[in-house]
């Protein structure tokens, strides 16, 4: 498990930098299917993001999607959340807090409407 700590760190650092860069990490072909939607609803009291994508998109239990909701410049990223259960048509997720935006103390708050995706931009 400390093996898998420290990828993931070294994983959360390098996609930090490229996102300060606006390098695209594109995934290994075959591994992470390139996947784009929208959240679908959000229960706050629960954790739960809903997003409009499932099965039929290739999407599985564990991928990782990246949010962005509308900021004054274009997309605004707002965090992560890890999908654990998934449908033919939808998926559910929750959010990953230690990789939630922070600001002013606060974490990001992940809305209907955010958009959500595969690929860090």
């Amino acid at each position: 498990q400390k093996a898998n700590e420290t990828l993931d760190d070294r994983n959360w650092r390098l996609e930090r930098i490229a996102k300060q860069f606006g390098i695209v990490l594109d995934p290994v072909p075959g591994e992470t299917p390139r996947v784009e939607s929208l959240v679908s609803a959000t229960r706050p009291d629960t954790d739960l993001v809903m997003i409009s994508v499932g099965e039929r998109e290739k999407v599985k239990i564990g991928m990782v999607f990246y949010v962005y909701g509308s900021g004054k410049d274009g997309p605004e990223y707002k965090g992560e959340i890890l999908v654990e259960k998934v449908g033919p048509d939808w998926a559910s997720a929750r959010p990953i807090h230690d990789k939630l935006k922070q600001t002013n103390g606060k974490e990001a708050e992940i809305k209907a409407g955010d958009r959500v995706t595969t690929i860090l931009y």
